[in-house]
């Protein structure tokens, strides 16, 4: 995906015992979905802790509507040709980010674990959560220039970048 690609999240991923399916969804916000239409800049990669199977809340994806121009689904619409991800544990799926996802209902006894990693190419898209805040400067002499870069810190930690989900202090 290039040098401009950041590492925008990695995060855990647990479905427990009944939780409900989560709406399915692009992993870019609606004000930057329609301008990335046409061309991929981000990518999911799912590390799959435990097994996926079909009752334990297992990914979700339907490609295509990435060219909808849509981050979500709107109410009462069907959505047709759901792919579900079902692999052992220590599997990893890699899916274009743009694609509407999901996890499913988990209709098992057991808890559903997965790192979920959410990269994105391109110096004008934001983190999901800026790496910055609350980094630590002494933790920066530990990262490889590669990571540096992932985490656009080659200018040292402190340097507030946008993010998504919050606003900066």
């Amino acid at each position: 995906m290039g040098k401009q690609l950041i590492l925008a999240s990695l995060n855990a991923r647990i479905v427990r015992p009944s939780d409900p399916a989560q709406d399915l969804h692009a992993d870019i916000p609606q004000s930057l979905i329609k301008k990335t239409v046409g061309f991929p800049v981000m990518m999911n990669a799912v590390w799959m802790i435990d097994e996926f199977t079909m009752n334990n809340g297992t990914t979700q994806i339907v490609s295509g509507l990435h060219k909808s121009g849509y981050a979500q689904t709107s109410t009462g619409g069907e959505i047709r040709y759901i792919q579900k991800a079902v692999a052992p544990l220590g599997s990893v799926l890699i899916f274009n980010g743009q694609c509407w996802d999901g996890n499913g209902t988990n209709t098992s006894r057991r808890t559903r674990n997965a790192l979920f990693g959410h990269y994105r190419n391109g110096s004008w898209l934001r983190f999901q959560w800026d790496p910055h805040h609350r980094f630590k400067p002494k933790w920066l002499e530990l990262l490889t220039g590669r990571q540096k870069q992932f985490l656009r810190m080659e200018n040292g930690a402190g340097s507030p970048t946008a993010a998504d989900f919050y606003e900066l202090l």
